[in-house]
């Protein structure tokens, strides 16, 4: 069903509807969103009622029917406090990213090596624990076509690295790695 969402014919995408359809019955409150889903695909017809029906699971009746509103009624207020925290968690997330954007001082290029990979680990542990920031911002240390990850990971490949950074440096790329040199034979 997920697989056939949409459909490619002669260079032209197409919704397979009756799996959007499928897809949403699996979701509490199908009757409800079946119209929002029709009208934001801009459907000229309607699925027909009987074939909706078909689709969703049974209707619920007495207790049930209470248990799928208050199942609605709670996601509801989840996205209400949701929507209450979400202006601190876009404040934090600015912070940390002119943190983490902010230029080096002093310049990556006139650093030694030994500080360039003090700060690669310092970057890593400040931006890197939680798995997204990190890649943010860093296109500037593309080395050709290659871009950071793609070049940390095949470094960190060879014998003895542990970790690798490619930096840019005044308008070029620098790969700082770090490891143990009695490992990688040197």
């Amino acid at each position: 069903m997920l697989d056939n969402l949409l459909g490619r014919i002669e260079g032209r995408v197409y919704y397979n509807l009756l799996n959007w359809y499928r897809t949403l019955a699996l979701l509490p409150g199908f009757a409800l969103n079946r119209r929002a889903m029709e009208e934001m695909m801009g459907v000229g017809a309607p699925l027909p009622d009987a074939i909706a029906d078909r689709l969703a699971p049974p209707r619920p009746v007495g207790l049930a029917r209470f248990a799928v509103q208050a199942r609605l009624g709670l996601v509801g207020l989840r996205l209400a406090i949701e929507a209450v925290r979400l202006p601190g968690r876009v404040a934090r997330f600015d912070r940390r990213l002119v943190a983490a954007l902010a230029p080096p001082d002093p310049p990556l290029a006139v650093r030694p090596l030994t500080a360039l990979a003090a700060e690669y680990r310092a970057l890593e542990g400040r931006v890197g624990n939680d798995g997204r920031l990190w890649l943010l911002g860093r296109l500037a240390g593309r080395a050709g076509s290659h871009f950071p990850f793609a070049v940390e990971a095949a470094a960190r490949t060879w014998p003895g690295v542990t970790g690798a950074a490619l930096l840019p440096a005044d308008g070029r790329a620098l790969l700082v790695v770090s490891g143990d040199a009695a490992q990688a034979g040197l």
